[in-house]
Order: structure tokens, then sequence, then C-alpha cells
């Protein structure tokens, strides 16, 4: 006996979908561009330095704010869905403090796998939240849930995607005499 799951199709028209895909292509490319020269031995004292500053500061501030707004997504996803996305976060997290806390004693070799695991578990998370983010629309989203979002497109400027500026509205559009 098979199970069956029925895996809603993208509303890739929808401007939820099109703003996080953006946003986590960003993302992930300057995570790569980061993170990556901690995977060679000849890496600079510079570019280690803003790897780790970039795991300390940036990167647990992100992965924050993306659980944050999951919370509030939580409803208009699958149980199944709502259960991966808390595992991997979890995955994250993990891999995260592990890289912390093995950065000054780990081999060069181990630095390089621990990295390299990270980046694939964020990759993979953000597939999993890009696919949630399929079946939500803009219009469903609630005040706090709206916020999030808002301040996750803030993060890297995605205001220039078609479609996003009508979504957002600044204090100078609400706060100007007219």
């Amino acid at each position: 006996m098979c199970a069956t799951t029925l895996i809603p199709r993208p509303h890739t028209d929808e401007v939820l979908f099109r703003a996080m895909t953006s946003l986590h292509d960003s993302w992930m490319a300057e995570a790569d561009q980061t993170l990556e020269p901690m995977m060679h031995r000849d890496a600079t004292f510079w570019q280690r330095w803003a790897a780790v500053n970039f795991l300390r500061e940036q990167f647990p501030e992100r992965l924050a704010l993306e659980a944050e707004l999951l919370t509030e997504l939580h409803a208009f996803l699958t149980a199944e869905l709502n259960e991966r996305l808390r595992m991997q976060i979890e995955r994250l997290e993990h891999l995260h403090r592990e890289l912390e806390l093995n950065q000054r004693r780990a081999t060069a070799r181990e630095m390089a796998i621990a990295v390299r695991e990270l980046l694939e578990a964020l990759r993979l998370w953000y597939a999993e939240i890009e696919f949630a983010a399929s079946v939500v629309r803009r219009e469903d989203l609630g005040s706090r849930a709206s916020r999030l979002f808002d301040r996750v497109i803030q993060t890297v400027g995605l205001r220039r995607i078609p479609g996003i500026a009508a979504l957002t509205v600044s204090v100078e559009d609400c706060c100007t005499a007219s």
C-alpha cells in the first residue's frame, strides 16, 4: 500500500513566493561568498574574520527573523510541512552552534565539511520556505505576519522586484501632507 501526498502547485504569480525566492537567492549568494573561504586552507585572515562575523551576527539574525515569520505562517501550512521546517531549523541551529564551537580547534578539512553541511542545510531550508510561501497569498497575511514579511523584505532592499513596491508603503508616503 502506498501513501499519496498531494503537493500544492506553487503559485508563482503570487508576490510572496517571488519575494521569498529573490530574498533567498540574495542571502544564499552572500552566505556562499562569505563562508566559502572557510573551506580553503589559504583563506586570508580578513576572509576568515568576515566569515566568523557573518556567523556571529548576520546568520543568527536572519535565521531568527525567518523562523518568526514561519511561526506566523504556521496555520497556512500542512502539518507535514510545518514539521519539516521545524526539523530543518533545528538542524541549522545545531550546525551553526557546532561551527561556532569548533572554529578554533577544527582542522581545515573538518571546517570545510562543517561549512559545506551548513550551506547545504541552509539551501534546503530556503527551498522549503519558498515551497511554503507558494501556498500563501500576501493579502491573506495577518498584521503581524505582514509586518514580519516587510522586515524580511527590507533586509535586502527587494523593493526593486516588480510588484513589491505596490505592497510596501514608506513613512513618507503615510505622513506627507497633501
